[in-house]
């Protein structure tokens, strides 16, 4: 008996000297309390910037639904930035004009998550790029998708907040879009506050031409033309020294008085990050800017740089040899207007098909150009030549100088479409067409050849 009290004793003088609290805290402070100190440390950096910051965010190229992800063009955006210690943020955005003029002040709040987390908790423009649908977001994702931005961001910079400088790192919680807080200085605040923005953006759009070409003390330095991500990209082309041509893309965003190249394109000697001080002249129909320093001016061309001589007929013979279509979600851009004839807002609305020989029975041959609406064709059946190239003027005809002309044979569907009336009457136009193939090496932009101020975009179906 008494030696079983004493092992008793023993456990219990053991477990006693094993039983030691967890001691969680650093410095005194237990974590809520230090999750609470650098989510007031963040709203501080943020607030305490006395002319707010501005945000640039660059997307993957792939937006996320539901667990299921979708694949496209790579896009930046940027928005000028005002926090305040009330939760309250002021922005204007680059995404079109009215946000580049007009502040909205909205919601924000910090959390603390896996890491610190910045979210944008009521719709403002920063929700507009993720917007899933595409008539708000503009997105060639497809409904449901956005363009693959974020307005819940994680705090990258592994630093305390109390020791960020000037820049600050974010990450998308849903699209990892990755972002950039740059403290801003009182030039741009007062720049994004009197309208230079808009100014900005607007000058760049008076142009209609497709084709834009910049020029210093009478010399053509490049010709600029829209990147694969519309009004978020730019393609420059130039010749070099043997007269070939060369292109290069860059996504592009907006500033206050600025056009900002993402990529840097180097011309000959000359490297371009940025054009500044952008202004229209309705009297000449030109741009002034300034690049490097150096004055230029950029006027409307109705013809490329340099044309490719065979991109008509690679492009009509592509789609023979692969059976297929191409396609263009949007419909034709008219005078800077995108969907112009507003065929996206038809019933069943795909997208706008072309295809060359659609039709291949015996030794009748022609082209389908026309509204995919949900299968069912609506728009113009033309002449196709067989065998190319085509020498009858009832046939489609490829140019010694580089065109498509089109010639009608008959309908699809409905003829009081707009697609047979308005469309089909773009698509006739007697001048015919330039095909300008993009840098990605299967895209082609179809541009009118009369005045070059109408185009549509098409994309091989057959790879996607």
């Amino acid at each position: 008996m008494k030696k079983t009290i004493l092992y008793i004793l023993a456990a219990l003088t053991l477990g006693t000297g094993c039983n030691k609290s967890y001691n969680d805290t650093i410095k005194g402070k237990l974590p809520d309390e230090r999750i609470s100190d650098a989510l007031t440390a963040y709203q501080r950096k943020l607030s305490g910037a006395p002319y707010g910051w501005l945000l640039i965010e660059s997307t993957t190229g792939t937006a996320f639904n539901q667990g299921v992800s979708q694949s496209g063009p790579k896009a930046v955006f940027a928005y000028y930035m005002q926090f305040n210690d009330s939760n309250k943020v002021t922005m204007f955005s680059d995404f079109d004009t009215t946000m580049a003029a007009t502040p909205k002040t909205s919601d924000y709040r910090l959390k603390s998550l896996q890491r610190p987390v910045l979210i944008f908790d009521t719709y403002t423009y920063i929700h507009v790029p993720c917007d899933p649908n595409p008539s708000v977001s503009k997105s060639p994702f497809g409904t449901g998708f956005g363009w693959g931005t974020d307005f819940e961001y994680s705090f990258s910079d592994n630093i305390p907040a109390a020791e960020l400088g000037d820049t600050i790192h974010l990450t998308g919680n849903l699209n990892s879009a990755s972002a950039v807080l740059v403290k801003a200085t009182q030039q741009q605040r007062d720049a994004y506050y009197s309208g230079q923005l808009k100014t900005t953006m607007t000058a760049n759009s008076q142009i209609f031409n497709y084709f834009k070409q910049a020029s210093s003390n009478g010399t053509t330095l490049f010709e600029m033309t829209p990147g694969l991500s519309g009004s978020n990209s730019v393609e420059l082309s130039w010749l070099d020294g043997s007269g070939n041509l060369q292109t290069e893309t860059s996504l592009l965003y907006y500033t206050a008085g600025n056009i900002n190249f993402v990529t840097p394109i180097t011309i000959k000697t000359q490297k371009i990050t940025s054009m500044s001080n952008l202004s229209y002249d309705p009297s000449t129909s030109t741009i002034s800017t300034t690049i490097n320093g150096s004055a230029v001016t950029i006027t409307g061309s109705t013809a490329p740089l340099k044309n490719d001589l065979n991109a008509p007929y690679a492009f009509w013979q592509g789609s023979i040899d692969s059976r297929s279509y191409y396609y263009s979600n949007s419909g034709f851009t008219v005078n800077g207007v995108d969907d112009y004839y507003k065929v996206t807002k038809l019933a069943n609305w795909s997208n706008m098909i072309y295809w060359a020989k659609y039709n291949r029975s015996g030794t009748t041959y022609y082209d389908a150009f026309a509204g995919n609406l949900s299968g069912s064709l609506t728009g113009s059946a033309l002449f196709s030549p067989n065998p190319p190239p085509a020498t009858s003027t009832t046939l489609t005809s490829f140019t010694p100088d580089g065109r498509i002309i089109f010639k009608l044979l008959g309908a699809f569907g409905s003829a009081t479409s707009i697609l047979n009336t308005t469309v089909r009457a773009q698509i006739l136009d007697p001048s015919g067409y330039y095909l300008v193939l993009k840098k990605d090496g299967k895209t082609y932009d179809m541009v009118v050849a009369s005045d070059a101020k109408a185009w549509i975009r098409f994309a091989p179906w057959w790879n996607r």
